[in-house]
């Protein structure tokens, strides 16, 4: 369960870096497609922001709880 938990996350960082990294040239004719295109791109970013901060906050719960287990551990 969690092994496709973390695979979802890489995949969401992934597509998010692509909208990053390799989005930078685009082309619209109106300006109603460049309205879309920025919304789209946001919603693409925020999604992106969500997944890091959510795996820092991961990150800082296993790193928590690492390190009770080692002081219950050193106190047994």
């Amino acid at each position: 369960m969690q092994g496709s938990r973390e695979l979802k996350k890489q995949k969401l960082q992934l597509r998010g870096c692509r909208a990053l990294c390799c989005s930078c040239r685009i082309s619209v004719s109106s300006s109603e497609e460049a309205e879309s295109s920025n919304s789209d791109r946001f919603l693409t970013i925020s999604s992106l922001a969500h997944a890091m901060v959510q795996e820092r906050l991961d990150q800082m719960i296993r790193e928590r709880q690492e390190a009770r287990q080692s002081e219950d551990r050193r106190r047994a």
